[in-house]
């Protein structure tokens, strides 16, 4: 656990902090609704976080600011081509209205197989039932078994 104290001097510094929160739940919150639109998540299903790194710890492509944003993004394998471009237009679309170039954007993604994610027995069954997507009968089947 890591602890720090404030002292009336950090306030200028906390103000900035609560400011940058706002900002990170913003681009949270565009792809989290990207991926709602494009790929028809429920509602309930927001696994996002943020990773931020240094400058000097994450080389970027030349000709990116120092704003760029990379979005990795882990999906069960099976989604159209139809319903990815639509997740890249969506995430870059709803970036944009936050301040981010198209050009400062790059979009990952990652298709996993659904036997290769690991959760509980439970929870397991009560996804598989809930999962609403493109070939979602042989992804239910293959959770369930």
């Amino acid at each position: 656990m890591l602890g720090w104290r404030r002292t009336h001097a950090d306030h200028q510094d906390r103000r900035k902090e609560d400011s940058h929160v706002c900002e990170v739940q913003a681009l949270i919150e565009a792809v989290y609704l990207a991926q709602r639109e494009a790929l028809r998540l429920p509602e309930w299903d927001r696994q996002i976080r943020c990773v931020e790194h240094k400058p000097e710890y994450f080389h970027v492509i030349p000709g990116t600011s120092e704003n760029h944003v990379l979005v990795e993004v882990s999906m069960f394998s099976g989604r159209s081509l139809e319903a990815k471009r639509a997740l890249y237009q969506g995430i870059v679309q709803r970036l944009a209205r936050l301040g981010v170039n198209a050009s400062d954007i790059t979009i990952v993604l990652y298709e996993v197989p659904p036997e290769f994610v690991v959760v509980s027995l439970p929870r397991r069954l009560s996804l598989a039932s809930k999962l609403t997507f493109e070939g979602q009968e042989s992804l239910t089947r293959r959770w369930a078994s």
